[in-house]
């Protein structure tokens, strides 16, 4: 299954759980902070998900173009609790700094292009 559909699919399942129904008990959604924090725990769930799978799925991002241990042993850091294994999340992780960078370069390239000029 990829990380798409299975994320999708987790999802629905939330959301099909906080839908209002006819004939049915709205226990969970006249529950008040307890649905809040089911909503919280729903999130975090599918969150961790997501990192997981780009975790266990590094290969597939190419991070084997990163090499994290024999640049960090190049530039004399030789501490190894400073030294470890980077994840790499892709630019459409949101808040991730490489999907920071590339809204910032969108950005600037509108910017440049309707000839708009930073005032600082």
């Amino acid at each position: 299954m990829n990380k798409k559909r299975a994320a999708e699919e987790r999802e629905k399942y939330y959301c099909c759980r906080i839908q209002q129904r006819l004939n049915q008990s709205t226990l969970l959604l006249r529950s008040g902070r307890l649905f809040l924090q089911f909503i919280v725990d729903a999130a975090a769930c599918i969150e961790q998900w997501r990192l997981n799978w780009y975790w266990m799925h590094q290969g597939t991002l190419r991070t084997e173009l990163y090499s994290g241990l024999q640049d960090a042993m190049d530039n004399g850091d030789t501490r190894t609790d400073q030294v470890g294994k980077k994840i790499i999340l892709p630019s459409s992780y949101t808040n991730s700094p490489r999907n920071k960078q590339q809204y910032y370069q969108d950005a600037m390239a509108i910017n440049a292009g309707f000839g708009w000029h930073y005032i600082s």
